[in-house]
């Protein structure tokens, strides 16, 4: 499910993989790299609201093309999103939230 969400509808590209217990990502073969596990279990609930941990990030996309690219993958994928200021706003299957933008937007 993360891999198909990360890499199939994001578009992000797998960099590593530990059997099937870790998945890491990145775009454009950045050095930084996501991490998606599944150390707590699979099927772990998710953390409750007060616990440490991610509740969201951004990702930068360097076009409106790239961006309605995506927008398009999420509709046939049927992944429920918004659009804020032109951003994508959604939540992944695990409930962290993402914003995309465009990295080249004229202020």
């Amino acid at each position: 499910m993360a891999r198909r969400f990360y890499c199939e509808t994001l578009g992000f590209e797998v960099t590593a993989h530990y059997g099937n217990s870790a998945l890491f990502i990145s775009a454009g073969g950045y050095h930084h790299h996501i991490g998606l596990n599944l150390w707590a279990g699979a099927g772990a609930p998710a953390a409750p609201e007060d616990a440490v941990g991610v509740r969201y990030f951004t990702v930068s996309v360097p076009n409106l093309d790239e961006l309605n690219e995506l927008e398009q993958r999420l509709i046939a994928g049927r992944i429920p999103f918004e659009r804020h200021s032109g951003d994508i706003v959604l939540r992944d299957p695990f409930g962290i939230g993402i914003r995309i933008e465009i990295s080249d937007r004229e202020e």
